[in-house]
């Protein structure tokens, strides 16, 4: 007979043909389905940035890129507080560009009772930056320049003096 102490036994915590053994092997069980994990879709956007951005400027994609911003949670304490205009932003710095199409929000969750866990907003998407002017020749030097005269409207061709022809 199970007892505890001299004059309590099993049978007067209501525990009468209950295996003790067998229910300390779902203790890990039953903590781990007390503990929190969760993925959840919050939303999609066609075009999203914290920045201002002036969409007339030249862009180019850089790819597939992801970024997050997450807070802990030490016990039962957390130590932030999660928001989705931070997910964008530490998206847009840490990959160096200006704005993000095709993107998907999700928020993560995790906590392990009394151990701790985390909150994250990811964000993916497909990001565009500008196009640096230093590194691109400007179109304006590539094509020739085509003067005209005011009081005709006719185009000025300028000429070669060395061989004649059309610059």
């Amino acid at each position: 007979m199970c007892s505890i102490g001299n004059s309590l036994n099993y049978r007067h915590l209501g525990l009468l043909g209950c295996n003790i053994a067998i229910m300390k092997r779902f203790l890990p069980l039953l903590i781990v389905f007390l503990s929190g994990c969760a993925s959840q879709h919050i939303a999609n956007f066609s075009l999203v940035s914290t920045k201002q951005t002036n969409l007339n400027n030249q862009y180019e994609s850089i790819g597939s890129i992801e970024g997050a911003d997450i807070a802990y949670i030490i016990f039962i304490i957390p130590t932030g507080t999660v928001k989705i205009d931070n997910a964008v932003n530490n998206t847009l710095l840490s990959n160096n560009v200006d704005y993000i199409t095709n993107t998907v929000i999700t928020r993560e969750s995790f906590y392990f009772p009394y151990i701790g866990g985390y909150q994250k907003y990811k964000v993916k998407g497909e990001g565009w930056r500008k196009i640096d002017k230093a590194k691109e020749p400007d179109t304006e030097q590539i094509r020739k320049k085509i003067e005209y005269d005011p009081e005709t409207g006719e185009p000025i061709i300028q000429y070669d003096p060395e061989t004649g022809e059309p610059i």
